[in-house]
């Protein structure tokens, strides 16, 4: 195990996160200390966390005022090239990320339902969608026609529609899936680490299409048990860290 000594690190993950925490939740990166001293050891920290597991390793800024006080004062874009994801949530924010040079080897999550408006060209997406349905492979292939699109972030994965979700609930009193075993369940399924290549994220769509289509309603719930598995035998890191 690993010992965190930056207080933005320690805030977020406890001063010995165990691995589960290292491997499986992103790193939301909040500066709370704005001191030369403490940029030192978040430093320290990002190195310390890489060598754990660099394969899972993901640096996630939901705060565009963090990502530029951090990477003003660490070079984290060189040091972690395409490790680091940024969330966007409007032009201005994206206008204040326009000002900073280095874009090429961060990742811009934008909301599927702001794609458009945000129109962003020059650089590098995730679109966000928090079930499948909502983005189908017909409206995937428009957007990536009009739009860098290198990955896809999916919310929750049993959540192919909102019409099914109900069946999330039932599947979890029928297989035991409880709130104590929700670790367990984010392990197996990497809800936490939920993002795919478009490739992936395609065949994803078919398999999950191909289940359904099989199904009565009576057997939704198997059929959403099978995702799951599906998910989790199919779905792994290859040594670059891409999917497969």
């Amino acid at each position: 195990m690993i010992t965190l000594k930056s207080k933005t690190f320690c805030n977020y993950y406890g001063q010995n996160p165990d691995e589960y925490y290292i491997k499986f939740i992103h790193h939301n990166i909040d500066i709370i200390d704005e001191e030369n001293e403490e940029y030192k050891k978040i430093e320290e920290d990002f190195k310390k966390i890489y060598e754990f597991d660099n394969k899972a390793f993901i640096i996630y800024f939901s705060d565009i005022d963090n990502y530029l006080k951090l990477a003003k004062n660490i070079d984290i874009v060189d040091l972690y090239k395409d490790k680091i994801y940024l969330r966007i949530r409007n032009k201005e924010e994206y206008e204040k990320l326009n000002k900073y040079n280095k874009l090429d080897d961060i990742k811009i999550i934008v909301d599927l339902n702001d794609v458009e408006e945000l129109d962003i060209k020059y650089a590098s997406l995730v679109i966000q969608t928090d079930t499948v349905k909502e983005l189908s492979i017909e409206k995937l292939e428009y957007l990536l026609e009009r739009f860098n699109i290198e990955e896809i972030l999916l919310g929750q994965i049993p959540y192919l529609s909102k019409e099914y979700k109900y069946l999330y609930d039932d599947m979890s009193k029928m297989y035991g899936i409880d709130a104590s075993q929700k670790l367990e369940l984010e392990k197996m399924n990497k809800i936490t680490n939920d993002i795919y290549s478009v490739s992936e994220y395609k065949r994803i769509i078919n398999s999950l299409n191909e289940i359904l289509e099989n199904l009565n309603i009576q057997n939704k719930i198997d059929g959403i048990y099978k995702i799951f598995n599906y998910i989790a035998k199919n779905i792994s890191y290859d040594d670059e860290g891409d999917y497969i």
